[in-house]
């Protein structure tokens, strides 16, 4: 048989048919398990996995108390819209080039002032009512220069404020607002229970009224520190709850729903102040007495001792015998003031007032401002040796 008869033979006709036909079955097999595999195997794998009721249900409380403090906290905080009008010198345009690309202009308009209007935001937190008026807790750098202060809550209603009192020292301020309208008081916890670990929950208006009423959260990172700007003399709660400019004067809350701080300042490495998580709230304790005398008397007293102190060197603690003790020296006593008077000595080492361990001169200073005029204290002091 020659070549062509093979070629057009029957059987090689059917065999040819044959390799086609397994050619194009396996191409196609291979496509198909090719685009199928991955998706029945990852469904497989999702259909595996099994959330654990118990953990579920913890995740849920947490949840939970997360929601009920925000939903308790929210009608409470405010947000705060100032104005502020500055006055500025105008530049002296008169004489060369003025005049001679201008002309003449009448030299009596020279050295005249300006006006500008400037805006900001804060945060503030519902304290006290009385007759219709709600007073609002925030801080001094938030309404120091307003010339016009307005009162904005969480329902979309708006209100005018006015300054009740401000403390420079403490940075803190009060201002009150008119309505018939129903708003809750914060809940004040106490801050001296603060323990570092805890839940901490922030909640204000961050960055302009796009991110009003936002609630952040994160720990409590440090208690007693200082160090704050303007000379403030609190020992501020440190947190990681996200907080920024515009949550000024807004609560640090606990995880039960009171306020335990004041969101006062950040510590920022970032251009314009950005959040790195270290924030500092004032400890509610130290606002409580001003909320009071805001609302009496419009103003604030300090407790007045009457010593420079200092914190003491290594050298001058073994000197004193006060090695690896707490305190301040009273490096000098006023004539004839509170300390002079009890009988506090230059060289004296203060460890306690009023039984508090005292850590330095910032919180000394504190503790004694927070004593009213006319109280009497107990101080606790080292004095050659002998306490």
């Amino acid at each position: 048989m020659n070549i062509i008869q093979k070629l057009s033979s029957k059987n090689l006709l059917i065999f040819n048919l044959v390799l086609i036909g397994a050619i194009f079955g396996f191409s196609m097999a291979f496509i198909t398990f090719s685009l199928s595999g991955p998706s029945v195997r990852a469904q497989a794998q999702q259909n595996t996995v099994v959330i654990p009721e118990n953990a579920l249900a913890a995740a849920e409380d947490i949840q939970t108390a997360f929601r009920s403090v925000s939903e308790k906290m929210l009608p409470s905080v405010v947000e705060l819209k100032i104005v502020s009008v500055r006055r500025q010198q105008m530049p002296d345009f008169n004489g060369i080039p003025w005049e001679f690309f201008f002309g003449p202009r009448d030299r009596g308009q020279d050295g005249q002032e300006r006006e500008y209007r400037s805006t900001s935001l804060g945060s503030g937190i519902i304290v006290r009512h009385k007759d219709g008026t709600y007073y609002v807790l925030t801080n001094n750098h938030v309404v120091d220069d307003a010339t016009e202060i307005r009162v904005a809550v969480r329902d979309g209603k708006e209100y005018p404020a006015e300054l009740v009192g401000k403390d420079e020292r403490k940075d803190l301020a009060m201002i009150s607002f008119k309505t018939n309208d129903r708003y809750p008081l914060a809940t004040l916890g106490d801050s001296d229970s603060v323990t570092v670990g805890d839940w901490a929950i922030a909640i204000g208006n961050p960055l302009g009224e796009q991110f009003s009423f936002s609630v952040t959260l994160g720990i409590i990172s440090a208690v007693g520190r200082t160090g704050g700007p303007g000379g403030n003399i609190n020992d501020f709660i440190q947190t990681d709850a996200p907080i920024n400019q515009g949550n000024s004067g807004g609560p640090l809350v606990n995880i039960r729903g009171e306020v335990i701080g004041i969101n006062t300042w950040i510590a920022s490495n970032r251009t314009g102040g950005g959040n790195v998580g270290l924030g500092f709230a004032i400890p509610i304790n130290n606002a409580k007495r001003s909320i009071d005398e805001f609302i009496e008397t419009g103003t604030t007293s300090y407790g007045w001792l009457g010593v420079s102190l200092m914190d003491p060197t290594r050298e001058i603690s073994i000197e004193l015998g006060v090695e690896g003790r707490r305190g301040v020296i009273a490096s000098h006593v006023f004539l004839g003031s509170p300390a002079d008077n009890s009988g506090i000595k230059a060289g004296d080492f203060i460890t306690h007032v009023n039984g508090r361990e005292i850590r330095s001169v910032q919180q000394l200073q504190m503790l004694v401002g927070d004593l009213k005029p006319g109280d009497r204290a107990s101080f606790t002091i080292i004095r050659d040796k002998q306490q």
